[in-house]
């Protein structure tokens, strides 16, 4: 009977390692480059997982409306410069367009730097969605006495 229960122990103790959790990652290169584990994916699929976690989800969200603002106040921007070039060519100050330029310019940053944050975040909230439900089973310290308690 010791040898059956052992056997159990054991068999649950390698089958809870082949259990691993799907964890996300975000690349930048000439486009961004989406991973689950080690394995590439395309972004299709990686929202579709994002989607699953209404706290990522609702995260990518706010990282493409910061991203979509960003790239508007790059177009104002670009207005700004023209403008700015056009009345230094006719001898007219350049004062408002330069502070437009500079105010717009600022803006695209933060709403970049934004954006990226927002992306980091939908990923952590997905990889942390896998920890709250505790999937497999963990060694840890017991939480009364001394010792090693096996949670599931």
């Amino acid at each position: 009977m010791k040898k059956i229960i052992f056997a159990f122990f054991l068999f649950s103790i390698f089958n809870s390692n082949i259990i691993k959790s799907q964890e996300l990652t975000m690349f930048s290169g000439l486009g961004w480059e989406f991973y689950q584990d080690d394995k590439k994916i395309d972004k299709k699929y990686f929202k579709q997982l994002l989607s699953d976690v209404p706290a990522a989800q609702e995260s990518w969200k706010k990282a493409n409306l910061n991203q979509g603002i960003g790239i508007g106040m790059l177009g104002v921007q670009i207005g700004f410069g023209v403008w700015m070039i056009d009345n230094d060519e006719k001898n007219k100050s350049i004062a408002v367009p330069a502070v437009g330029f500079a105010a717009s310019a600022l803006s695209a940053l933060v709403l970049s730097i934004r954006s990226l944050t927002h992306r980091k975040h939908a990923i952590l909230n997905y990889n942390r969605s896998f920890d709250k439900n505790k999937v497999g089973q963990r060694l840890s310290p017991a939480k009364t006495g001394l010792g090693l308690a096996w949670s599931f």
